[in-house]
């Protein structure tokens, strides 16, 4: 065979195995405790061992993995959308124990949808967030246990671009015991951040329930909704919006904490409906202009000091 009748056979060979794949990707792969991370793993008799080597190997974008037994599955970072779903078979552990880092990250596209439904995720008092979501459309946590990291439980700091929209749904579960809060909504860049907070979920011991925060968000805007929630043992405050924020508290208990509510600048809101506050050193704080707004159907008992007196109702 001549040189050039060679270089053409290689090409050839070289095509081929471009154009096809090494495997195709899966639409919906199972991890188990018993499973093994390798080539051909993700069917249920089957299963892959951890989260990320599903997301990182065998999973297509849009697909679901699923828990068939209780493990820990380690930290992952998920890129495009995915729904991790255990369904009641006990402890899905996401554990992170390393300093610094997280044990879930977020970089997904700006029409992503990333799902989690019963996940044990615990940072073991050194780890930094629980959750870091930096870019994607619609993070929904469907009872979660978040607990113990040195930072915040879910970290909701969408960046997708001005004039995008960013999604966070919290459905039942339990966030507590983070050192630099349970939950924040701070978008930037441009990006609205919009969270809804429901379904029974509790927030729970730790400097501050929530943090709403529109001011760095350009003309993006940070606006929240907590309803049928708990949010109790605060050491600092349970509720506190800044810059363009907006909170709407319905139908919820704010329970023990040091300072209930708390609203910074001009734009700055919080509007409190059929909701009950018990045993705060202060009820309210405004400052720069901000308004925290009542209806008369709230409950308030057993306080220190009520603090900025709630603006008159009703809300126009």
């Amino acid at each position: 065979m001549n040189k050039s009748a060679f270089y053409s056979a290689v090409a050839a060979v070289l095509a081929i195995g471009l154009a096809t794949p090494a495997h195709a990707l899966i639409t919906r792969a199972w991890v188990s405790g018993k499973g093994v991370d390798a080539a051909g793993c993700g069917a249920p008799t089957n299963a892959c061992r951890t989260f990320q080597y599903v997301l990182s190997n065998i999973l297509a974008p849009g697909g679901e993995i699923d828990v068939l037994d209780p493990a820990g599955y380690g930290p992952m970072t998920i890129n495009f959308a995915v729904r991790i779903i255990n369904d009641g078979v006990g402890t899905a552990g996401v554990q992170q124990a390393t300093a610094g880092q997280n044990a879930i990250t977020i970089n997904a596209g700006p029409n992503d949808k990333i799902n989690l439904k019963g996940l044990t995720i615990e940072g073991l008092g050194v780890a930094q967030n629980g959750i870091q979501f930096n870019s994607g459309n619609v993070l929904r946590l469907m009872g979660l246990s978040i607990a113990n990291f040195a930072g915040v439980g879910v970290n909701f700091v969408p960046n997708n671009g001005s004039g995008a929209n960013s999604f966070l749904i919290i459905s039942g579960g339990s966030i507590g015991g983070n050192g630099g809060g349970q939950v924040v909504n701070r978008p930037s860049g441009g990006t609205n951040g919009y969270a809804n907070l429901q379904d029974h979920c509790t927030l729970v011991r730790g400097p501050i329930g929530i943090t709403v925060d529109g001011s760095a968000s350009s003309a993006g805007k940070a606006q929240t909704t907590i309803s049928h929630c708990t949010i109790e043992f605060s050491s600092a405050v349970a509720v506190e919006a800044s810059g363009e924020a907006a909170v709407m508290i319905d139908e919820s208990a704010l329970l023990n904490n040091t300072t209930t509510l708390s609203a910074d600048g001009a734009n700055a809101l919080i509007a409190l409906n059929a909701s009950f506050i018990e045993g705060a050193a202060t009820i309210s704080s405004t400052s720069n202009g901000a308004i925290i707004a009542t209806f008369s159907n709230n409950g308030v008992v057993g306080y220190g000091t009520f603090g900025t007196a709630f603006s008159p109702q009703p809300l126009h």
